[in-house]
């Protein structure tokens, strides 16, 4: 049997086309810019602008739901390359205990105006749900995503997944 490490990749792409951005372009004063470390002490987040520097974590939660399969360590970090800032959209007099005393009905049409944007320099806003205008605020053109799996005798079964972004 031959153990050379054999690969199946799919490619994806990922280049969309950027028209019909809602970008959205607001500055904030010096004041108004905090470190996500500092937001326990903040009364009402939309007021404010919410930086991560380059080196700071976020915990990315990844789920399988198989009978199959189940993924051992579900928390991983992603570790930021650069300071990037965030900006929360909140309807006004909503606060956790409303939210949480809402029926479901009631927290759906709240979270239809809740919305969280990106920024890498203050200034110029993306939703994060929209895809094509954080590609033009980041300046990615375009990227891949690979998933593949391969089997050596040193190792056993290898399954990956890389995903790429390429700049403008």
């Amino acid at each position: 049997m031959n153990y050379k490490f054999y690969t199946i990749v799919a490619m994806f792409s990922l280049i969309i086309g950027c028209a019909n951005q809602r970008i959205i372009h607001q500055e904030y004063k010096p004041e108004q810019k905090i470190h996500c470390s500092q937001i326990e002490n903040i009364e009402n987040l939309s007021n404010y602008v919410i930086y991560l520097n380059k080196g700071d974590k976020i915990p990315l939660k990844v789920t399988l739901d198989s009978e199959v399969i189940e993924i051992d360590n579900e928390e991983i970090n992603l570790v930021l390359k650069q300071r990037v800032y965030f900006r929360l959209k909140i309807p006004e007099g909503i606060n956790a205990e409303n939210i949480l005393a809402m029926s479901e009905e009631n927290k759906q049409k709240i979270f239809k105006n809740f919305m969280i944007y990106l920024s890498l320099d203050a200034k110029s806003w993306a939703p994060y749900t929209d895809i094509k205008a954080v590609k033009k605020i980041f300046g990615i053109q375009g990227g891949s995503v690979s998933f593949g799996m391969g089997i050596t005798k040193q190792e056993g079964l290898r399954i990956f997944l890389n995903v790429k972004t390429t700049k403008m």
